[in-house]
């Protein structure tokens, strides 16, 4: 009696443990053995198209999934994984379908709505992705990971009233988690409620006391209650514990700063800037090439007769760019208490998107940017207004103060002619010395070398002062320290390039309501009167490399 043939199901469960046990080679081998036999079985080509992906073979998932959807098996996962792979592909677009596809067939799958609102965020359409992690909030009340994707996302683009209840349901679904007590207090700090962003910090700590991040925020809203804290941090930032830990050492260095203990304090920062700098490789003279770059190349762009147009009811951006701890924020707050000005904080997407058609042409940025067709810089356009909207509260003109967003200068002109650029600039030795005091979380790896920091800031000052002087049509700089001095003479000139008229509340940036987004929000919180002015001079003795770039008359 000869032996009855395995079944599909056999067959497929054979193969499929060879897939899990991780023998990739030998279950691909099998699966294959199976189509031939049964083709138009949906199911195991689903299971290869996985494999492909996880070989990264991309081209080769796309259409095993294809298949499977061609032979009638259609489920969540089949589109998820389609989705994947257009998106491996660079078919951001249809990989949002898949995506979308995908929750509908299974609606109740947070982690699909999670990679959907991830993909839609990471595409620039954050409204869409607003939207995904508001109704997955809704359905999925007790999941942390939802409830902090919705509360980052929401104060990403300035939406307090949707990202607290989401920051706090977070920290109530997984209170053990503490990276979600960690994000709440930096909400908190944002929104200016020192109190509230000190005692989530702590808790953070009180489930995981490695969390050094948490020690470099916590030094900032520190006070004499927590003496015992500050020894705690001083004394990781000595130990071994510290050998890696950036934050540690920026901690320290701030506590330092304010005891005057100058020495002990820039050896921390030293320390901790070192780590930096290993961490973000050989960024630094990348940062100081790109503007060099720029400053050599074309200042227009060929195509910008066929874009350039006033914007008439559109949201009209307001650029504030320049080296970063120059006072951006400051003014971006003043203006905003203005009822024509909204503040949208540092909104990354017109040079992301720029970035992004650059690398699609084969073009490199920023220097190339002139050669891009009108088609393209209408497109660009029209995804950076999404991006403006979504952070318009009434006012018609809506700020966007990322620093580095001189870059995107040629640009600029050509996509908004309207739109009044402010340069903030400030002493170059105080901006240089700020920034190498502070941890950027988001790289800036121009601050972590004294040397390299002082290249860079002269190259920007430089290109800023040539494009000021080209269009003072369009480009109105702005000194820190006449700012502080005299707001309103200092900005009415601002004001006369809108169209409008000054405000006596733009005096009291104090009063914002709202979210800060970035790490000056205390400092614009304490009011001008608090706004520090020099620090570097007590710290001259340690900052030669610096001011021998610089140049000072008194190096």
């Amino acid at each position: 009696m000869s032996e009855s043939r395995p079944t599909l199901s056999e067959r497929r469960a054979d193969a499929l443990a060879l897939h899990r046990e991780g023998d990739l080679l030998r279950a691909e081998q099998a699966y294959r053995a199976i189509l031939e036999t049964w083709p138009a079985d949906g199911e195991t080509w689903h299971y290869l198209g996985v494999l492909c992906g996880q070989l990264e073979r991309h081209r080769h998932a796309l259409e095993c999934c294809v298949r499977a959807v061609g032979h009638g098996y259609v489920t969540a996962a089949v589109k998820s994984n389609m989705g994947q792979a257009l998106l491996a592909l660079g078919e951001t677009g249809q990989a949002i379908t898949a995506l979308r596809e995908s929750l509908a067939l299974e609606p109740d799958n947070a982690d699909l709505s999670l990679q959907l609102a991830d993909l839609l965020a990471g595409d620039g359409q954050e409204a869409g992705a607003i939207a995904v992690l508001s109704e997955a909030a809704e359905r999925f009340a007790n999941d942390d990971r939802v409830q902090a994707s919705l509360g980052e996302l929401a104060a990403r683009v300035l939406r307090p009233d949707l990202a607290e209840p989401a920051f706090r349901r977070a920290c109530e679904g997984g209170g053990a988690v503490p990276e979600n007590w960690l994000n709440l207090g930096s909400f908190l700090l944002m929104k200016g409620e020192r109190e509230g962003a000190r005692e989530a910090y702590r808790r953070a700590l009180i489930l995981d006391g490695s969390l050094d991040q948490a020690y470099w925020y916590l030094s900032q809203v520190m006070d004499e209650r927590d003496e015992a804290l500050a020894g705690r941090i001083l004394d990781r930032a000595d130990s071994p514990e510290s050998r890696d830990s950036a934050a540690l050492h920026f901690a320290a260095a701030h506590l330092l700063h304010r005891r005057a203990e100058h020495g002990p304090a820039f050896e921390h920062l030293r320390r901790g800037n070192r780590i930096r700098h290993a961490e973000l490789g050989n960024r630094a003279a990348a940062d100081v090439d790109a503007v060099l770059r720029l400053s050599g190349a074309s200042a227009g762009h060929a195509a910008a007769s066929a874009v350039a147009a006033p914007l008439a009811e559109e949201p009209v951006p307001l650029f504030i760019v320049g080296l970063p701890r120059t006072g951006s924020t400051l003014i971006e707050q003043m203006l905003a208490r203005h009822p024509a000005i909204d503040a949208g904080g540092e909104n990354v997407w017109l040079q992301r998107h720029l970035r992004n058609l650059l690398r699609e042409r084969r073009l490199g940025f920023p220097e190339d940017q002139a050669r891009l067709s009108a088609a393209d810089l209408t497109t660009l356009r029209e995804r950076y207004l999404d991006s403006l909207r979504i952070r318009q509260r009434g006012g018609r003109f809506v700020t966007d103060k990322l620093p580095a967003n001189f870059l995107c200068l040629p640009t600029i002109h050509c996509l908004f002619p309207d739109a009044v650029v402010i340069h903030a600039r400030r002493d170059l030795l105080e901006a240089c010395w700020s920034c190498y005091r502070h941890l950027f979380t988001g790289g800036q790896a121009f601050t972590c070398d004294l040397e390299q920091l002082g290249r860079y800031a002269l190259a920007v000052d430089s290109f800023m002062q040539s494009a000021a002087r080209r269009r003072p049509d369009r480009i109105v700089t702005v000194e820190y320290d006449g700012l502080i001095a005299d707001p309103r003479a200092v900005l009415v000139p601002v004001f006369d390039r809108l169209g409008l008229e000054w405000d006596e509340a733009c005096r009291s940036p104090e009063a914002a309501a709202g979210m800060i987004q970035t790490a000056s929000a205390l400092q614009v919180r304490e009011g001008l009167d608090a706004t520090p002015r020099r620090s570097a001079e007590a710290y001259l003795r340690f900052l030669e490399p610096l001011v021998q770039q610089l140049d000072r008359p008194d190096a």
